[in-house]
């Protein structure tokens, strides 16, 4: 997430979406690149269809970082670049969109964040959304 922040600053909307749609494509196709695997020996799905398939699914989930982007660019305009209530809004957002998108698996930004003890222990009250 935070190479993306960087990488907008001083993009126009348009251009930090597609940033935001390729960060999330890219980051669906490297950590859930067995879905292929699995389509096929489990699915009977033909390997060129799974292809297809993950191809489709991944465009899909990486429309979450396109939509945070859009939706950031816009929000963020009075908010003072480096403070506290950038870090919250950025965190608030995500959380908001990462709750409200639908997903296929049960994985969220939070589950990143299991080798940092404090911070897990936070999700036994939280969940898994307190912790991003």
């Amino acid at each position: 997430m935070v190479p993306l922040l960087y990488a907008l600053e001083g993009q126009e909307t348009r251009r930090g979406m597609l940033l935001g749609w390729v960060t999330g494509f890219t980051g669906h196709v490297l950590g859930f690149y067995w879905l292929v695997d699995t389509m096929v020996i489990f699915g009977g799905i033909p390997y060129g269809i799974s292809l297809v398939l993950f191809f489709l699914i991944s465009l899909a989930f990486g429309l979450i970082h396109l939509l945070f982007v859009f939706l950031y660019t816009w929000g963020s305009r009075g908010i003072r670049p480096g403070s506290f209530w950038q870090a919250l809004f950025i965190a608030a957002l995500y959380t908001s969109i990462e709750f409200l998108y639908p997903h296929v698996f049960p994985w969220r930004l939070g589950n990143t964040q299991i080798a940092w003890l404090p911070v897990v222990q936070v999700a036994e009250v939280t969940g898994v959304f307190g912790q991003q």
